[in-house]
């Protein structure tokens, strides 16, 4: 009975000595930093994976680069009757606001225009000078030259 166990003891210390040796060892940490290598390099991929849709998005928005707020000297240069029909189809609060910086601005430096003075075709021409003479942004130009054609002689 002492021989079987004693037999079993060294077997025992056998398998515990191989399993710890540096070899095994070796192996192990080798196995452990395979996968953390793999871990690496599967977050790797995933950030790839989320880069690389973002980069495209980007490139496709450089690439389509929307145009410019279009400025006075845009608009003043459409054609009369394409200028005519982007005044006429303006909402009735910015005519209402056009009537009023065209009163501020205006009659700074002469009478306030009388819009039934002229037609709506007399007015873009007028504002094609004026509006840059008076320094109008682009909105304020909208509105005042909607104001004077919506309320110009027919």
């Amino acid at each position: 009975m002492k021989k079987i166990i004693s037999f079993t003891l060294i077997v025992f210390s056998l398998c515990i000595l191989v399993n710890c040796s540096p070899k095994t060892a070796g192996k192990a940490a080798s196995s452990e930093s395979a996968k953390k290598s793999n871990a690496d390099k599967t977050a790797q991929d995933a950030k790839v994976a989320v880069v690389e849709p973002i980069k495209q998005e980007v490139a496709v928005i450089e690439e389509v680069k929307p145009n410019p707020i279009p400025g006075v000297a845009d608009i003043a240069s459409l054609p009369n009757d394409r200028q005519m029909a982007l005044y006429s189809d303006m909402a009735p609060m910015r005519v209402e606001m056009g009537k009023r910086i065209c009163t501020a601005k205006c009659a700074k430096c002469h009478d306030k225009p009388e819009p039934s003075a002229k037609n709506a075709s007399g007015w873009i021409d007028i504002m094609k000078t004026m509006g840059k003479q008076a320094k109008l942004n682009t909105d304020e130009y909208l509105m005042v030259a909607a104001y004077l054609v919506q309320n110009a002689k027919k």
